[in-house]
């Protein structure tokens, strides 16, 4: 860490703690970031020192960096050790690259020892404040340093970095002593204990793998930059659904909760535990999972899971297993997988394609991700636990291609191409155009086209059944242009995140501004900003004439330097809330009439 700021408080530097509370601006990941090398590493200098607080003490790792201004300690650990925070500072951060990040901390008082030496000092809170640095480990230097007498304290402890003793405080702390070893590293002693700092001799490097701590700014894609969650944005849609959720549940406890004959209250279950029992229950009488006894196999990795519950759909709960948990210093499954290539990139022609021919037409593969089998040397690492309804614990794995996985997209997507590929080879009863047809129409398990006229359409959908069929893929929910729709309140067919109307044949955007008013009454800052224009998902672009003043508006709020959640002046949140409005008014279900081309 690098914070900018100036040493008197405070100044343009420190903010008045008054000010909002800016804390979620952007994750420290953003711009600390981890430089891989293959030759070289560098020892820094690292403590394993001992911090007291009113509920005992920790043994800790601490680094000393002279490069920041000021010191810092975990927020986790500040919790665990009932420090009270004294007061609340916010921070200007400077990074390489002249990035800026405003920041809110809590500021501690926190006592540091070692041997007979005891040392209290100010110190920020951080959630993470740097990811791993190597402790000292054995090497050529060892000898030296034990011939010389050098006791040093953090060569084994691998956890992170819990405080980081900056520039306000580590000058006091050096004792003046300083060995310069044979191979070139330095050994320094502080009142805290020895540190040992320096570039590792490249025969000592090579056979490790390297971590290196930049400062410089990611080198991440635009797209991932792109990204709400990178730039940490909520999506106030997602914040009121989550209220209405939560004011619902309280609503079902207050109408269910009774008083039984023993004077207790008791409390009713809807049923959802026997639900998602049961979705267990059919996967494995439909092998899509199947339960193992083997508790020690030689690797497994076992996926954390949870209901999702959707009253307005025909599934109303199911499971969803999180491949991107991790322990600490420990990469997660999706880590651990390929991708593939972005799929996002193919919308666009894909929607072209779906224009160019008289009559649009849609299906979907059911339940196509459970239709492909993994190997059984894969399956220990998609094991998940559960309970039964009897207390019993059951151990199950994933027999099928688990859609929350990285490679779940990249798997379907090849499984269906190599299909495909080979039914260009053979000869059946269908054309080879429909193979081609359908090679270049599908999206993840969404088939996407167009056809000349309706007997081409009828040949299509038969022929496109079939081959499908051969490799376990049943193809359904077709829908095409002049469709009659049987619906009263029929809002269009969802293709591709646009939202289509069979009857009109037209294509439109939807704007999610179910709040109006209450959007034109909040502050308006850059994040505000920035999630409002996101809302707008157009591939093919012909809704750029609505979006492209309030870009324009956010260029303004990054030559100003205007933070994130900093009020913008009131001329450009005037001008973002008449945007709003003429959205509302004019845009909230605007169509192209011209779906063909």
């Amino acid at each position: 860490m690098c914070p900018g700021t100036s040493e008197k408080r405070p100044q343009t530097s420190e903010i008045p703690s008054e000010t909002p509370d800016n804390s979620h601006i952007l994750r420290a990941s953003a711009n600390q970031t981890l430089a891989n090398s293959t030759n070289t590493q560098v020892f820094l200098q690292t403590l394993s020192i001992k911090l007291e607080g009113s509920r005992g003490s920790e043994t800790v790792r601490a680094l000393i960096d002279t490069g920041s201004q000021k010191s810092y300690i975990l927020a986790s650990t500040a919790s665990s050790l009932g420090y009270v925070s004294k007061e609340k500072i916010n921070l200007m951060h400077g990074l390489f690259g002249g990035n800026q990040i405003l920041r809110q901390h809590n500021c501690y008082d926190i006592c540091l020892r070692h041997d007979n030496y005891n040392c209290t000092f100010e110190a920020l809170d951080q959630d993470i404040i740097c990811t791993a640095v190597s402790p000292v480990f054995k090497g050529t230097w060892s000898r030296e340093i034990k011939h010389r007498g050098i006791k040093l304290s953090d060569t084994s402890d691998e956890s992170p970095i819990e405080v980081l003793i900056g520039a306000d405080v580590a000058g006091r702390l050096y004792t003046g002593r300083r060995f310069i070893l044979t191979c070139g590293l330095v050994a320094m002693e502080t009142l805290l204990g020895w540190t040992l700092m320096g570039k590792i001799p490249p025969e000592e490097s090579n056979a490790r793998i390297i971590t290196a701590l930049s400062l410089f700014i990611s080198d991440s894609s635009l797209a991932y930059l792109w990204e709400l969650e990178t730039l940490d944005i909520t999506d106030p849609a997602v914040q009121r659904t989550r209220k209405e959720s939560a004011l619902a549940a309280k609503d079902f406890f207050l109408k269910t909760v009774t008083i039984n004959s023993d004077s207790r209250y008791e409390l009713y279950q809807d049923g959802l535990f026997e639900s998602y029992d049961q979705i267990f229950n059919e996967w494995l009488e439909e092998g899509i999972i199947e339960e193992v006894y083997d508790t020690n196999p030689t690797e497994a990795h076992y996926l954390p899971h949870r209901p999702v519950i959707k009253e307005s759909s025909t599934t109303k709960i199911r499971p969803v297993f999180h491949a991107s948990a991790k322990e600490k210093q420990k990469p997660s499954l999706n880590q651990c997988l390929e991708k593939g290539l972005n799929l996002i990139e193919e919308l666009p022609n894909i929607l072209l394609r779906f224009r160019a021919n008289k009559i649009g037409v849609i299906s979907d593969i059911k339940k196509a991700f459970l239709q492909i089998i993994m190997n059984e040397a894969d399956r220990n690492y998609l094991r998940f636990l559960w309970v039964d309804q009897d207390g019993g614990q059951k151990i199950f794995r994933h027999r099928r291609v688990v859609f929350s996985i990285n490679s779940g997209q990249f798997l379907l997507g090849a499984t269906l191409e190599y299909h495909l590929n080979k039914k260009l080879k053979e000869t059946g009863n269908y054309s080879v155009e429909t193979v081609q047809r359908l090679l270049k129409g599908f999206y993840v398990d969404n088939c996407v086209t167009s056809l000349e006229d309706l007997k081409s359409l009828r040949k299509f959908i038969e022929e496109a059944s079939l081959i499908m069929a051969d490799g376990a893929f049943e193809l359904r929910g077709w829908e095409y242009t002049d469709q009659v729709q049987l619906e009263d309140n029929y809002k269009g067919t969802p293709v591709l995140g646009m939202t289509w109307d069979t009857t009109e044949d037209t294509l439109g955007v939807k704007v999610d501004l179910q709040y109006p008013d209450e959007l034109l009454s909040r502050p308006v800052t850059k994040r505000f900003m920035l999630s409002l224009t996101q809302k707008i998902f157009d591939p093919i672009g012909f809704t750029c004439p609505a979006t492209l003043y309030p870009k324009i508006l956010l260029q303004r709020t990054w030559e100003k330097s205007i933070g994130w959640d900093t009020p913008v002046e009131e001329e450009m949140a005037n001008n973002f809330r008449l945007w709003i409005k003429e959205l509302f008014d004019g845009y909230k279900n605007s169509k192209m009439d011209g779906c063909r081309i």
